[in-house]
């Protein structure tokens, strides 16, 4: 380490940080550097948390496992990749609430991981079709139409979805309905 602080530094970030354990390490980190950190400078960065219950699964037995090499600041880079996890946590939950019957409550995820990463297109684009398949065709549709503006391969997922059965040509055809040029309701 640069200096003798950092030790003590890392310790009262991470106990004072009332966040989840991956934010409490970031915290830690983010200490360890204002102290100066690595004498060899900053370059890679990486965090791996794991369960406390092993299921045998590592695939699920890792909660988060993010990995940063050779990056000009790793520890952005790292607080980036955790946020965005962070958003897919969210939209994952969601994904189990739908699949259990609460709608309303899915819907409420989805915004939820929206607001964490509002950058990330793809989310929109799947709360979008969830609003849509919950009757609320033309805010899903707003959600969706900003999607497409951004890739346009968002219409042909629509597509894709009917053929695997995962929504009913009608909801698509409705959709694309509202995409159309021609449509005034978006």
């Amino acid at each position: 380490m640069e200096k003798d602080t950092v030790w003590d530094a890392m310790c009262n970030a991470y106990v004072s940080a009332d966040a989840p354990l991956a934010e409490r390490m970031l915290a830690a980190l983010d200490a360890a550097e204002g102290q100066g950190g690595d004498i060899r400078g900053k370059q890679s960065a990486a965090m791996l948390i794991v369960s406390g219950t092993p299921t045998g699964r590592s695939w699920e037995d890792r909660i988060v496992d993010l990995r940063v090499e050779d990056a000009s600041d790793p520890l952005v880079e790292l607080r980036r990749l955790l946020h965005i996890k962070r958003a897919y946590e969210a939209d994952s939950a969601a994904d189990r609430l739908e699949e259990g019957g609460d709608k309303d409550a899915a819907l409420h995820k989805r915004r939820e991981a929206m607001v964490l990463a509002p950058e990330m297109v793809e989310l929109r684009f799947w709360s979008g079709l969830s609003m849509a398949e919950a009757g609320r065709l033309d805010e899903g549709c707003r959600l969706i139409a900003e999607a497409a503006a951004k890739n346009q391969r968002w219409i042909e997922t629509i597509r894709r979805l009917v053929a695997v059965e995962r929504i009913t040509a009608e909801l698509a055809d409705a959709i694309e309905a509202r995409l159309s040029p021609a449509s005034s309701r978006l």
